[in-house]
């Protein structure tokens, strides 16, 4: 019995990560120019790179007023915890999503009407997390 439940629970966990892998078949992938990170994202957006006071700051422009922001920096030296918070301020909803990396720290700044916050959440937000990868 323990092993047919273990094996509809990897069957589901592979039928995720499949699905997720396949919302993102058609993204385009931008990656630093110091190759710090790198992250895919609707073919649709666009994007816009700028460097400010040590920190690359990429914004990604959407249709339907979402928007996403990702900030790089050096790490700092205190744990890796994932932060993950998400709240609401009159009628956007933001979500801000820290990774860590040996040497940097990725922050995302998800912004949405509330409206479509969870589809925009499930559709593009959370492959977009999914699919980063910082040094």
């Amino acid at each position: 019995m323990r092993k047919i439940f273990a094996l509809v629970i990897m069957g589901v966990l592979l039928a995720v990560m499949t699905i997720s892998q396949a919302q993102t078949v058609n993204w385009k992938t931008y990656n630093d120019p110091q190759g710090r990170f790198s992250i895919k994202y609707p073919s649709n957006w666009k994007e816009e790179y700028e460097v400010s006071d040590g920190k690359g700051e990429v914004e990604f422009d959407a249709p339907n007023d979402i928007d996403c922001e990702v900030v790089v920096q050096k790490r700092s030296l205190g744990w890796k915890i994932r932060k993950d918070v998400t709240f609401r301020e009159e009628d956007e909803t933001e979500r801000i999503v820290i990774i860590y990396g040996e040497k940097y720290e990725l922050r995302f700044e998800f912004e949405a009407p509330s409206e479509y916050f969870e589809y925009a959440n499930k559709t593009y937000f959370k492959p977009m997390i999914e699919s980063a990868k910082v040094k």
